[in-house]
């Protein structure tokens, strides 16, 4: 099979016409991106400008005398607690006894609240392994910290009703 030498004469322009079309293209997309970058400076710049336009009227215009009838406001004081009287300095404070049960129910408030702290911490933990892929139990540490809330709840109230 020959190509006779007017075929292969089309292809070779053929070939031009697309090594000359994907030149274009490049010039056009290196133009596009030269253009594009100089519309994003031009916005960058205006933004910049408006900021410092900005700025400079907010210094004019705290530089400038109120020209409102709302006074400024006031520098925060602070409150002072009055100072403690002559009887008030000598008189000790009395702090109720607990009472032996008071004081165990008062552990028992002190232990569930840690061990409400770690189920929380561990449900915590147990979600981010999950939201990384890793094998973890989230229902079941939701669990542990469901029970330890109602142990909690449990001891804090039987707390309150023996100091009441």
């Amino acid at each position: 099979m020959t190509i006779t030498e007017a075929e292969q004469k089309s292809r070779v322009a053929e070939a031009e016409r697309r090594v000359a079309d994907a030149n274009r293209r490049v010039t056009a997309c290196r133009i596009s991106e030269r253009r594009a970058e100089e519309v994003a400076n031009a916005e960058r710049h205006a933004a910049e400008a408006e900021q410092r336009a900005a700025e400079a009227e907010r210094r004019a215009n705290a530089s400038a005398p109120a020209r409102s009838i709302v006074a400024p406001p006031k520098p925060a004081q602070q409150i002072t607690a009055p100072a403690p009287t002559l009887a008030q300095r000598h008189t000790p404070k009395r702090i109720p006894v607990m009472t032996a049960n008071q004081k165990l129910l008062f552990q028992s408030v002190a232990t569930t609240t840690a061990r409400l702290a770690a189920a929380r911490q561990s449900l915590e933990d147990s979600r981010n392994l999950a939201r990384a892929g890793f094998a973890s139990d989230v229902v079941f540490a939701l669990h542990v910290e469901a029970g330890a809330f109602n142990a909690w709840l449990k001891a804090s109230e039987a707390f309150q009703a023996c100091r009441d």
